[in-house]
């Protein structure tokens, strides 16, 4: 008798341990939905998603919330375990609108459009919706951006006589030239000439935009035939034989390094760079931010974060609801407060940000993000490249060099995807 009920407790809990896997599987434990969710380490810390979480879940008891921090490389471990069918999380919160054709051309995330209510949408600033999108479709739903503005040290402009930042390039070369004192080992500014992916992203685009309006030629690619783009690598030049640019911007951490320590006065980048100088105490009264040269004509430059919902789950509902609720909704404060912008308009009131991210997010309305994501990386090395051989040769006609980095981008990059 002992034996048989042994073998029915054992039969029991053998079925029931498979029951609990079939639940697990289906996001199922203790009668409430399980959400997972993959986030980037930086983001659990600086935006305190488990105090989102938490709240999250007081709202909707139904639900229940894993939490899990996402590995280094996770993309590629992502995308090897969707290939034999398994899916580890419902939802990503990391990805930027960079990776987006990649999700989407590997058929690893699902579009957002009919997950998100419309009039929700409509409160996204226009531009950090657009660059979320692949084929027209929203696969990313952004939740905080970066922006390209003019951070500037205060206490050198003050020294220099200077009552506000520039507003034009042209100023922005004039007031360098105020700013720049070589005896002192002190530049007008810091700019992003390293070879590398930055002086496509945070200086070649932002000053051909403002030049011609547009950084795409007419097939969509990233212009490098134009007039215009001519004029930015002789404006970079010039800037450069003048002295104006810290001979460490060539490296590629120098630009933000020496603007930090105060030896250049003007740095063109993510606002992000600027806020995370001021957390050192001694400089937060010495920097400040304002939109960059042009931005209230042409918009500016933006990068966002997001959230992705990734294709196999069966928690679209609940995790549509956390982004919605959760990340554009209470999680907004932290957000602002880790030196992000926000994504919806009406975060842009003065109970809300700052005065200068209030002006920075009046050039928004033309917001534009980096074009050719899958390829942008593979673009900027010959495009870096050709800079510098004009940069070090004695010729003023960028001609030659952009004719040779275009067909190497042609023959080494396009020809490869079209």
């Amino acid at each position: 008798m002992l034996k048989k009920a042994t073998a029915v407790f054992v039969v029991l809990c053998v079925l029931g341990g498979v029951y609990e896997f079939t639940l697990r599987g289906k996001g199922v434990i203790s009668g409430k939905k399980v959400l997972r969710i993959g986030g980037a380490g930086w983001m659990i810390s600086e935006f305190k998603l488990v105090e989102q979480i938490e709240r999250f879940e007081q709202r909707h008891g139904d639900i229940d919330v894993k939490l899990e921090q996402l590995p280094t490389g996770y993309d590629t471990i992502l995308m090897l375990q969707a290939s034999v069918g398994e899916v580890t999380f419902d939802l990503l919160l990391s990805p930027s609108n960079y990776s987006v054709e990649q999700y989407h051309t590997r058929g690893l995330a699902i579009p957002l459009d009919e997950l998100i209510p419309a009039d929700f949408a409509r409160r996204v600033i226009p531009g950090m919706l657009e660059c979320s999108k692949a084929e027209g479709k929203l696969y990313l739903l952004p939740f905080m951006g970066e922006v390209e503005v003019l951070n500037y040290r205060k206490d050198l402009f003050e020294k220099a006589g200077l009552t506000r930042p520039p507003r034009t390039w042209a100023e922005f070369e004039t007031w360098a030239e105020k700013l720049t004192d070589h005896p002192n080992n002190q530049y007008g500014m810091s700019l992003c000439l390293a070879q590398n992916f930055f002086f496509i992203q945070n200086t070649y685009l932002v000053l051909l935009r403002s030049l011609r309006g547009s950084a795409v030629d007419e097939r969509g690619h990233l212009d490098l035939t134009s007039p215009e783009a001519g004029e930015v690598f002789r404006m970079l030049k010039r800037w450069w034989k003048k002295g104006l640019v810290s001979p460490a911007c060539k490296n590629p951490l120098g630009s933000a390094d020496d603007f930090k320590s105060g030896i250049t006065a003007m740095f063109p980048n993510w606002q992000s760079r600027g806020q995370w100088a001021q957390r050192n105490e001694a400089l937060r009264e010495k920097i400040r931010f304002a939109p960059l040269p042009e931005a209230q004509r042409v918009g500016s430059l933006i990068a966002v974060h997001g959230g992705m919902i990734l294709k196999g789950t069966q928690r679209q509902p609940e995790a549509a609801l956390f982004l919605t609720e959760a990340m554009i909704g209470y999680a907004q404060k932290e957000i602002i407060a880790a030196g992000k912008m926000p994504v919806t308009y009406d975060m842009y009131t003065p109970e809300h940000v700052a005065d200068w991210m209030l002006e920075v997010g009046r050039t928004l309305e033309k917001a534009y993000a980096a074009p050719e994501p899958l390829v942008i990386t593979e673009l900027a090395e010959y495009v870096s490249v050709a800079f510098h051989r004009f940069l070090d040769s004695p010729s003023d006609d960028p001609g030659p060099f952009l004719k040779e980095a275009r067909e190497q981008v042609q023959r080494r990059v396009y020809d490869r995807y079209e």
